[in-house]
């Protein structure tokens, strides 16, 4: 009997999850939800910068919270050691999360939208400057070239006088 997949979930049902996401984070409800010796758990871990990848896969628990910084984490991890993600993204299941790839693949997605719209953004700025600073070279180019014309001109002017001068002295 042939396994049947899933059917694949709406287009929009993704953008409905990241928005979940951020609301859970942005209002707080998701802070100090599990406590250790009064403290939360984020109090007692290092600085997230400070995480190695490997310490970074351990803090992975049954239950912890998942932030967006969280998949922003796996992903640039995966930036700089491919296959990361999907070691991670694999352990969260295994943890429960039964959601992670789809959250990371979310978040992923945003990131990488935004960060385009920025390369846009910073593509038109960078154009509208070159055209800013080749423009006054343009004008300076276009002057001189008219230098050079008239130069020319007054050169050919004077050989002409000269040889006038010289015909019209021969004449006398």
């Amino acid at each position: 009997m042939a396994q049947r997949w899933p059917d694949p979930a709406p287009e929009n049902a993704l953008q409905q999850i990241c928005r979940e996401i951020e609301e859970a984070e942005l209002s707080g409800e998701l802070r100090g939800l599990f406590k250790r010796g009064g403290q939360s758990v984020q109090e007692t871990q290092s600085p997230p910068d400070q995480m190695s990848r490997k310490s970074f896969l351990d803090s992975f628990k049954t239950g912890m919270n998942l932030y967006k910084s969280t998949f922003m984490k796996i992903y640039g991890y995966e930036l700089t050691w491919p296959g990361f993600a999907e070691d991670a993204l694999t352990r969260l299941e295994i943890l429960g999360c039964s959601r992670a790839r789809e959250y990371y693949t979310c978040v992923v997605a945003e990131y990488e939208h935004k960060h385009e719209k920025e390369m846009i953004s910073v593509a038109e700025w960078y154009r509208k400057e070159l055209e800013r600073s080749e423009e006054p070279r343009a004008r300076q180019q276009e002057t001189e070239q008219r230098r050079i014309e008239l130069l020319n001109k007054k050169k050919q002017l004077l050989l002409e006088k000269k040889r006038l001068l010289l015909t019209e002295n021969l004449q006398e």
